[in-house]
């Protein structure tokens, strides 16, 4: 269900609950793009895909959604907002997020090898450069 906060309660967001076609999915996962116009969940085999209408906080489908990639249980966007990781094992899979779109495209190279396991919650950090 999706939810709008209005002082102090909760009112469900017409259309909620919002289909993302099959796949379990976990709300640990769940990450929003930095100006709140994209939201990703992972599943089973991919990663659903929704444009956020920030008016009214309904979800829409993006085209091409879920995007099959190979993704652990968390999802990591970057500050700048073009980039989307997901730690998964000992590898992280890297994606460009189209700005106009939210589409998800893999990036050359992934996954890319991490030192150590990354299975914990909140285990990969992104810091922004100065």
């Amino acid at each position: 269900m999706a939810y709008r906060q209005h002082h102090g309660s909760l009112t469900a967001i017409e259309g909620s609950p919002f289909s993302g076609g099959s796949g379990t999915m976990t709300s640990e996962g769940i990450t929003v793009s930095p100006n709140g116009k994209f939201m990703y969940v992972p599943v089973e085999g991919g990663i659903l895909g929704f444009a956020v209408d920030v008016s009214t906080g309904a979800l829409t489908s993006i085209s091409g959604s879920p995007f099959s990639v190979i993704s652990g249980s968390q999802l990591f966007i970057d500050p700048s907002g073009q980039f989307v990781y997901s730690p998964v094992g000992a590898g992280i899979t890297a994606m460009s997020i189209d700005g106009s779109t939210g589409a998800l495209s893999i990036l050359p190279g992934p996954p890319f090898q991490a030192v150590a396991s990354l299975t914990a919650p909140g285990a990969l950090a992104i810091i922004k450069a100065q």
